[in-house]
């Protein structure tokens, strides 16, 4: 797992595999299959995780505005995809003011 990161980032940002692992403090991975209490699942919304979505994504006083996986919309909750569409809805709201 960690030369696979390793491998994509040195195509990420165009070096040496070498250059990327010698700057590599630690990794680590979390196998969630093998996990006894997430059974699989790195996360998940329980019953009326969506209403409770749809408050949490709602700006407060036009100074709060959430963004991340948890508020993730149509169905991209605990995904990076998720979470980058909510930061970016985030973001969208505090430009208009």
């Amino acid at each position: 797992m960690r030369q696979a990161a390793v491998d994509s980032l040195a195509v990420t940002f165009g070096r040496p595999a070498r250059e990327i692992a010698d700057r590599i403090r630690g990794a680590h991975h979390h196998d969630w299959v093998l996990d006894p209490l997430s059974l699989g699942a790195y996360s998940y919304g329980g019953v009326g995780a969506a209403a409770a979505r749809e408050f949490l994504v709602q700006p407060v006083a036009d100074t709060l505005y959430l963004g991340g996986e948890a508020v993730g919309p149509d169905g991209r909750s605990a995904t990076v995809h998720g979470a980058l569409v909510s930061g970016i809805r985030a973001a969208e709201w505090i430009l208009k003011g």
